[in-house]
């Protein structure tokens, strides 16, 4: 048998990276900003976006496998993320298959195909244009000034999206000044220790663009259209596509720099992919799509 360690051989990514964010559930975009830790001599711990986790396992055989049950604390969250924990629990708890997944893992059980990226690979808070709350029970206090002693000018929720304004160290800890994404523009001072860089995939869910632009689309039984699409780039050629269909249909396209994986938000989504002059034909049961590879790169 060969302890969690090997988990993190799997992965094309630095051997000291223990810490995982899961980004995607079954193709659709995360709530709540979950996170598992394995460690080399078995320990697991983490977040499924509403409650803490923590026990032992091991992989065998390719496979996740607990050596005992976890211990998870019992706080009452909304219906999606209390729905979200149970999917990952299923996961957890069925043995998951465990396979690379471009610069990350994909994990498999249950009926349930988890995403993961290692944290170690997202840019540090104080480079990062988006944070999303994480590490927090419910909300985040965004205080007037970078100081606890300070007053409470708004609360952002877990697995917010915030602009960052910028970063700086105090003596109690490294402050960023963060800016709400909505019409209200509130603005204040968070701790960094409870932020964590915004992925491609939550920032094109909130659309957090890095590049937009119109792509051939075809709905079934109709004629050629042009939609508007916004991309938000992971980075190495990889990144989040959203494109708008009509009938106010969406669709998310996260590209690894080799595969897509295809989703309507809600669950993953069927689809024949073939490469076409310097792009994708994506065919799904809805719409043809003729995705362009060049924004997932940029310039």
């Amino acid at each position: 048998m060969r302890r969690l360690a090997t988990l993190l051989a799997l992965a094309a990514s630095p051997a000291c990276a223990t810490s995982w964010d899961i980004t995607a559930l079954n193709g659709t975009p995360t709530e709540g900003a979950p996170v598992l830790t394995l460690e080399e001599e078995g320990a697991l711990s983490g977040h499924t976006g509403c409650n803490r986790l923590s026990g032992h396992g091991q992989i065998e055989d390719g496979r996740l496998m607990q050596t005992m049950p976890l211990a998870i604390t019992r706080m009452a969250c909304a219906a999606s993320l209390s729905e979200q924990e149970a999917r990952l629990l299923d996961l957890l708890g069925s043995g998951a298959r465990v396979e690379p997944e471009g610069d990350g893992l994909r994990l498999t059980g249950a009926g349930v195909t988890a995403l993961l990226l290692p944290q170690e690979r997202a840019p540090g808070i104080r480079d990062a244009a988006y944070v999303i709350v994480s590490g927090v029970d419910a909300t985040l206090n965004i205080r007037s000034e970078p100081s606890t002693d300070s007053g409470v000018r708004a609360r952002a929720s877990l697995g917010r999206v915030m602009k960052n304004d910028g970063c700086e160290e105090r003596p109690d800890r490294v402050w960023c000044r963060v800016r709400f994404i909505d019409s209200s523009g509130t603005d204040g001072w968070a701790a960094a220790e409870y932020l964590a860089a915004a992925t491609a995939m939550r920032r094109a869910a909130a659309e957090l663009f890095d590049e937009i632009g119109r792509l051939d689309c075809q709905p079934s039984g109709g004629a050629v259209e042009r939609c508007d699409f916004g991309v938000s780039r992971e980075g190495r050629g990889s990144g989040t596509m959203l494109v708008y269909l009509p009938d106010n249909r969406r669709l998310l396209l996260s590209y690894d720099g080799k595969e897509l994986a295809i989703s309507d938000g809600e669950a993953d989504v069927p689809a024949q992919t073939a490469q076409i002059n310097e792009g994708l034909s994506v065919v799904t049961d809805t719409a043809r799509l003729s995705v362009p590879l060049s924004p997932f790169v940029g310039e």
